[in-house]
């Protein structure tokens, strides 16, 4: 009986299951596989997260980190603070943009705080001019300022930007830009001041009238004179490249903020000039586009011509209508890089002061 007892007590051990030698290994090597494969893969996109703004962790869910652009660190900078604390401790100071920046305003104001001629104008955009200025006088002018045309007039300038030397480059929307150009050389440059050969169907004291072909074929396809002088031709892969490769001292800031710009300038250069401000919007002919397609909102119309046969409408209004579809109905060239610029935007706007550096 006691034999009975102990057969089954025997019975009821539970015998440690052991997996075979052959399903650990197995279970190893995928392991080790999954985690190379991981391994590999964050390791690519790390090197875009420069470009991307992402910051992966193999430990934890994605996190922001400091924005960047083009592997360069943005820094929001404050106007009563940081900004007066470089101009302070410049000894020149160089300021750009592009056309219809504010940087009628800013030359405005800088021929006054210099208390001398713009000489020569433009001074970035030929080698020529700079050349002039070097043996203009001898104590050069302290603050630099000028419109660039297209990349080459910074690529020239950013290898030679210092702590003492900052570069502040003035910043605008490209749509807004564009916006602001059309009406600029269309209303001002050909129907009041009559520059550049674009036939227009009516030109008298109160009113222009332009024909919708030629103002989509004779002046914005081939961003005739400032409609070609914006982002697409400036903040190129070349340019943000240089500022990879030399680091300079660079701030960008929105051109809304430019008065207050002029005030910390003038405060530790000129302190006896007032802030200017031109709006060379105001100054052109009241112009009308003489539409193919009569089917026209009647609170927008301009009236018809003489015959009572063609639509006008007013230019305001025909770009309100077509401002976020001309650049790609019309395949207007765009920088390949333009990536690095609307983060660049992005990180502008979201500063307080609408103020940034950057750092590399």
């Amino acid at each position: 009986m006691t034999k009975l007892l102990e057969d089954k007590v025997e019975e009821s051990v539970p015998i440690p299951f052991t997996r075979p030698p052959s399903t650990r290994k197995s279970k190893h090597k995928l392991l080790l596989a999954v985690s190379i494969c991981l391994i590999l893969t964050v390791g690519y996109l790390n090197q875009y997260t420069g470009y991307l703004n992402i910051s992966i962790s193999l430990t934890d869910r994605q996190v922001p980190t400091l924005s960047q652009i083009n592997g360069g660190n943005s820094k929001c900078l404050s106007f009563d603070k940081e900004l007066r604390n470089i101009i302070q401790g410049s000894s020149r100071l160089f300021i750009t943009m592009p056309a219809k920046a504010a940087g009628s305003t800013m030359k405005g104001f800088v021929k006054l705080c210099n208390g001398d001629e713009e000489k020569p104008k433009n001074i970035l955009n030929e080698k020529e001019k700079i050349r002039e200025f070097l043996t203009s006088s001898q104590e050069l002018s302290k603050i630099i300022v000028s419109h660039v045309y297209n990349d080459q007039a910074l690529l020239d300038l950013i290898p030679y930007i210092t702590k003492e030397t900052p570069l502040i480059y003035i910043y605008r929307n490209e749509q807004d830009r564009l916006m602001s150009a059309i009406r600029q050389v269309t209303a001002t440059d050909i129907c009041m001041n009559a520059k550049h050969d674009v036939k227009l169907l009516r030109n008298d004291n109160d009113r222009c009238d332009i024909d919708e072909d030629a103002l989509i074929d004779s002046v914005i396809t081939p961003k005739l004179a400032e409609i070609g002088d914006g982002a697409p031709e400036i903040m190129t892969c070349a340019m943000y490249d240089a500022l990879k490769n030399y680091g300079p001292n660079i701030i960008f800031v929105n051109y809304k903020q430019v008065n207050r710009l002029q005030e910390i300038i003038a405060e530790y250069n000129c302190p006896e000039i007032a802030p200017q401000q031109r709006n060379k919007a105001g100054e052109h002919l009241t112009t009308y586009v003489k539409l193919h397609n009569d089917s026209v909102d009647s609170s927008i119309r301009g009236g018809r011509d003489e015959n009572d046969k063609e639509e006008y409408i007013n230019l305001e209004d025909w770009m309100r209508h077509k401002k976020d579809v001309i650049e790609w109905a019309l395949q207007m060239e765009k920088s390949q890089c333009q990536i690095h610029t609307k983060h660049l935007e992005d990180n502008l706007l979201a500063c307080p002061d609408e103020m940034m550096q950057l750092s590399f």
